[in-house]
C-alpha cells in the first residue's frame, strides 16, 4: 500500500465521532489557528448580524422590483443596502464546523468534539422589545450553554469580530 493512498482514505462517521480534535481545544494556538483559516467568515457573519441589528424587522414595504429601464447606478445602490431577508443559511462540511463552534467558543464548556455528518448550528435572532435584539444559538438542536443561550445581539456580533484578522484586508 503507498502512503499517499493510505493518508487519502475517508474517516469513518463513527471514529469523526470520538475524535478530539487538539488543534481546537487543547492547543494553545487554537483562537489563532481558527482566527487564520475561518477569518473570513466570521468577518461575513458579523457584518450579517450588524445588518439584522439596522433592518426594521416590521418593514411593512413593498419589495423593490429590478426593472429593465433601472439604471446600472439604481441596481448598485440596491445592492449596497442591508439584506432584507430573514433566513441566511451556510452550509460547510466538518472542517468549518469545527471551527465556527471553536470561534464560538461551544468547546468552552464541555470538550468539542470532531462534528458528526448532519451536524448543525443555529444562531436565531430574537426580537425582545421595540430595540433590543437577542441571539439564540443552538448547537445539535438543544441551546448552547451560557453566554451563548442567550445573549444581546451587540454582544454576539463581537465574538466573531474578534476573531477577523486585523490585516485581513492586507491578505
Amino acid at each position: 500500500m503507498d502512503t499517499l493512498s493510505h493518508v487519502m482514505q475517508p474517516v469513518p462517521v463513527s471514529l469523526k465521532k470520538t475524535r478530539r480534535p487538539y488543534i481546537f481545544n487543547d492547543s494553545p494556538q487554537a483562537n489563532q489557528y481558527v482566527k487564520l483559516t475561518f477569518g473570513v467568515f466570521f468577518a461575513e457573519l458579523a457584518n450579517t448580524l450588524r445588518h439584522v441589528s439596522t433592518w426594521n424587522t416590521f418593514h411593512t414595504g413593498g419589495e423593490e422590483n429590478l426593472k429593465d429601464n433601472d439604471n446600472v447606478a439604481s441596481h448598485v445602490a440596491r445592492a449596497r443596502r442591508p439584506p432584507r431577508h430573514k433566513l441566511h443559511m451556510y452550509v460547510g462540511h466538518d472542517g468549518s464546523m469545527v471551527r465556527l463552534a471553536a470561534g464560538l467558543g461551544l468547546g468552552h464548556a464541555n470538550d468539542l468534539w470532531w462534528p458528526a455528518m448532519g451536524s448543525e448550528i443555529v444562531i436565531e435572532v430574537w426580537h425582545a422589545s421595540h430595540d433590543i435584539l437577542y441571539v439564540r444559538t443552538l448547537h445539535e438542536g438543544s441551546p448552547a450553554p451560557p453566554p451563548l443561550d442567550w445573549i444581546l445581539l451587540g454582544e454576539f456580533i463581537q465574538l466573531p469580530e474578534d476573531l477577523v484578522p486585523e490585516n485581513l484586508g492586507a491578505l
